[in-house]
């Protein structure tokens, strides 16, 4: 009752807000704004809001998702391994899909959130289970600044709380048909890529709304806190910090030779992330097609397992009807017995032996058909059982200082930040001949 009253409330301050709109439509319109407008209004609206649009790309980091391992196993049967792969095999589908609308600058998948982009996208698998798919966004960039919440406080979206989302978080969920995977046209391709095209649209949406001033900024921002993040001491004073929220104060000097420094250092960086796309796109690679077979063998079990289950409640309901005939006999042969009817009795008893009999075979077919539907439940908790995760080991190297990076891709990208810390450590420090 109260979700019902909850939804109603939306609905209402939803028709009372376009009962607004449409008032406020027609008391500004002037006998100046009817009839279609000249060549030269239109072309001058469409610069403006050219102009008012970003025209510089922002570079974005897709973090590993979150595997949405904390979930129950009452609501949902959940393989790690599997999970964990589709964490990283889904972050590199998604950085596929933004891409190809060509409205962002480079787009990388990340270890984790410590990557340093001017826009962070930030997903969580709620559900994955081959046939179902449910996924949480959070897009913020690096200011600090939620871009859900900001674009949903700028129109209705900010009714999103009103039936239970939360206003930073943005749900996506897609059902896996199964003639999508038998489709010629979709050969090879993930059962899951709708709901990535859908979420990258989503997402250019909330970064085409960006001026080009905002853009600028968010760049400027960036190489402040990867500056700081080098030297906190030093370039602190160029960006202020309040309660998450980051700002430029200034910019250094492009000629000053530590900020060069720093800016050489970051496209190393850069050019490390970059390094590990290979990484991520050779994984993506090995999982796709063991993916894609399992989702193809999932919808077959899902559906041979459906049909058991529909064959063992149909033969247990038939077993109830044969035993409740045999009731009846076994109860009519009683009556006939008290009322010393010996062939009412014979033929009665002789009806419940065969309601009997009958009944607890098709008890025992429906058990059979039950049990059939358990082996095609654990041949999918095998399936999901047969991916994971590694990453090898490598060596880098930068100013003729190595480093051995090992251990998990999160792990990696960590000891290289601080191997990074150590060469700008090194360059500061004055060379002293002895």
């Amino acid at each position: 009752m109260y979700i019902f009253l909850r939804k109603l409330l939306v609905c209402c301050l939803c028709l009372s807000l376009i009962g607004c709109n449409v008032t406020s439509g027609v008391n500004n319109l002037t006998s100046s704004g009817i009839g279609p407008r000249t060549s030269t209004e239109m072309e001058q609206e469409e610069t403006r809001l050219a102009q008012s649009k970003s025209s510089v790309r922002l570079d974005v980091s897709i973090p590993v998702f979150d595997a949405g391992l904390e979930a129950t196993e009452e609501k949902q049967k959940i393989w790690p391994e599997l999970r964990r792969a589709e964490a990283t095999a889904f972050a590199w589908m998604l950085k596929e899909k933004m891409e190809e609308t060509e409205s962002f600058g480079a787009i990388r998948v990340t270890p984790d959130q410590r990557a340093t982009s001017e826009v962070y996208v930030l997903g969580k698998i709620l559900e994955s289970t081959g046939e179902e798919v449910k996924i949480s966004i959070r897009a913020t960039d690096i200011s600090g600044k939620d871009l859900i919440a900001r674009s949903r406080s700028e129109g209705l979206g900010f009714l999103a709380g009103l039936v239970g989302e939360p206003l930073s978080v943005k749900t996506f969920s897609h059902t896996v048909k199964k003639d999508y995977l038998e489709s010629p046209r979709n050969s090879g391709k993930n059962g899951y890529e709708p709901l990535f095209v859908e979420i990258a649209n989503y997402v250019k949406d909330l970064i085409s709304d960006l001026s080009s001033k905002r853009a600028s900024s968010l760049k400027s921002i960036a190489e402040m806190r990867f500056a700081t993040s080098l030297s906190s001491e030093l370039f602190s004073e160029n960006i202020v910090n309040t309660e998450g929220q980051y700002s430029l104060v200034r910019k250094p000097s492009q000629d000053d030779p530590t900020f060069k420094r720093v800016k050489t250092i970051r496209v190393r960086d850069q050019m490390f992330v970059d390094k590990m796309q290979v990484q991520f796109e050779s994984f993506h690679n090995k999982v796709s097609k063991t993916h894609r077979a399992w989702q193809e063998q999932v919808l077959k079990e899902s559906e041979a397992r459906s049909k058991a289950r529909a064959a063992a409640a149909g033969k247990a309901v038939g077993a109830v009807a044969l035993i409740g005939l045999a009731v009846l006999a076994a109860a009519a042969g009683a009556r006939s017995a008290q009322n010393y009817d010996a062939v009412g009795t014979s033929l009665a008893t002789s009806g419940a032996i065969v309601a009997g009999v009958a009944g607890a075979a098709m008890v025992q077919k429906s058990f059979q058909a039950l049990d059939e539907a358990e082996v095609h439940t654990k041949l999918i908790e095998e399936l999901g059982t047969s991916t994971d995760v590694e990453l090898a080991p490598q060596v880098i190297s930068f100013e003729k200082e190595q480093k051995k990076l090992t251990g998990s891709a999160s792990e990696q990208f960590s000891q290289w930040r601080t191997f990074l810390k150590k060469i700008y450590e090194l360059g500061k420090t004055p060379k002293v001949q002895l």
